[in-house]
């Protein structure tokens, strides 16, 4: 199970991730862990505090001379996205529902989730999904996250589309830190627009 870009990312800034029951968890969380059903999922599922996901005993159908079978629950295996999100497959009557982790911590342990908003981790590590790091917010604070954690595809890069170098002395902020703009780049087009609209002045009229 490959951990994704978000928690490679994570871990080459010192972060340490473990692997516990196929969960991604971060090293030094809570051990009080605590479980809660599962919104929608209340007699089949549980979420914990930490981010763990687990099946309870539940009776299924099958074609035994009793016609069901006790299945025992277990602590689930997840699986990251390729962003580095851990999620789960939920089950009921033979239809799987994938599920990231996260949604299900915070719907069990902060409530439903806001008109426009997600969840959103407050380290910047998708794979830290302890209750403590969760939160509902709107996805341009998502996104402000991801600049400022330097996990931002935009935040990463070193050179602007043109080539030019983000130096300190290349670079300004948009209003609200929203994304940096390459001064080289704002100099080229300013001098081409002066030069394409005002270029005929350049030339002195000869006098008669």
């Amino acid at each position: 199970m490959g951990l994704g870009k978000g928690v490679a990312d994570f871990k080459a800034k010192g972060g340490r991730v473990v692997i516990d029951s196929r969960l991604v968890a971060v090293e030094g969380v809570t051990p009080e862990e605590e479980w809660r059903p599962v919104v929608d999922w209340e007699d089949c599922y549980e979420v914990s505090n930490q981010g763990r996901v687990r099946s309870l005993d539940r009776w299924v159908a099958n074609r035994s001379s009793t016609g069901r079978s006790l299945m025992k629950g277990r602590v689930l295996a997840g699986s990251i996205d390729k962003i580095g999100r851990p999620y789960v497959r939920l089950s009921r009557q033979q239809v799987a529902h994938r599920k990231t982790v996260s949604r299900l911590v915070l719907e069990a342990f902060v409530g439903p989730c806001p008109e426009g908003m997600e969840g959103c981790h407050n380290d910047g590590n998708p794979a830290n999904n302890w209750i403590g790091n969760l939160r509902w917010d709107t996805r341009t604070n998502n996104i402000y996250d991801a600049v400022r954690h330097g996990t931002h595809q935009q935040a990463s890069k070193t050179h602007c589309k043109q080539g030019h170098e983000y130096t300190p002395e290349n670079t300004s902020y948009r209003r609200g830190g929203r994304g940096r703009i390459c001064k080289e780049c704002v100099r080229i087009r300013t001098r081409d627009h002066w030069r394409k609209n005002h270029g005929k002045n350049l030339y002195y009229r000869s006098v008669p």
